[in-house]
């Protein structure tokens, strides 16, 4: 199993996975996956991108495994300083 889970295509659909990938979407390809209304075929291929460099731990950040997780912790950070 992978450090952060396994994720499939299927995995897309859920909520925290979803909001991830649309953060990794816009941050690192510079692309809002609503606003441009990607033809289908380009946003398999960035699903397949994503689900692989999640599967191999090798997203850019921590926050793109679970970005809800990590702005609770960001929020939780701040208001400890």
């Amino acid at each position: 199993m992978g450090k952060y889970g396994i994720l499939h295509s299927s995995d897309m659909t859920k909520s925290h996975i979803a909001r991830s990938f649309e953060r990794w979407m816009m941050e690192i390809k510079h692309t809002d996956v609503h606003a441009t209304r990607l033809p289908s075929y380009k946003l398999q291929k960035y699903q397949d991108e994503y689900c692989d460099d999640y599967n191999t731990a090798t997203l850019p950040h921590r926050k793109y495994y679970n970005y809800d997780a990590w702005e609770v912790e960001q929020a939780s950070q701040a208001k400890e300083e």
